[in-house]
């Protein structure tokens, strides 16, 4: 088997793990980064659960990886509900984009959420998001590895 050939197989190399309030665990199995972002959506928006590590290649991520990922959850999250309440497809409201206020308003709402999750001040995630945001929503969805 050649070394292309190796990491050829491994296509799903993320995998998030869960804590259910009641102490035990959930695992996602392993997937592709979309689906990893779906599972921190997952513990980020039920209450009885928490994020308790994130893998990547069978190793956990590094923080700023781990920053990078629930920062993209939130962002994707955040315009996905907006395309919702919009009642638009989010492919839609990415290639339209949203007006300056709406803009804003999304940066601080996504802002606050951030900084929630990862138990720092606001003022801590905005550069996390400049650094997120200048890859554009498209970027930020077809980024594979940490």
């Amino acid at each position: 088997m050649g070394l292309l050939n190796f990491f050829a197989k491994i296509t799903r190399p993320w995998e998030v793990h869960l804590l259910k309030k009641d102490g035990s665990r959930e695992s996602s199995g392993t997937q592709d980064r979309p689906g990893a972002i779906a599972g921190i959506i997952l513990g980020i928006t039920d209450p009885a659960l928490k994020i308790e590590r994130v893998m990547y290649a069978g190793k956990p991520v590094s923080r700023t990886g781990f920053e990078d990922l629930v920062a993209d959850a939130h962002i994707l999250n955040y315009f996905t509900e907006i395309a919702q309440k919009q009642g638009l497809p989010i492919a839609t409201l990415i290639e339209r984009g949203l007006n300056k206020a709406q803009s804003k308003a999304a940066y601080v709402e996504v802002a606050r959420r951030t900084s929630k999750t990862l138990g720092v001040k606001e003022d801590q995630v905005f550069d996390l998001l400049m650094r997120r945001l200048s890859r554009g929503l498209a970027g930020i969805a077809k980024q594979q590895t940490p």
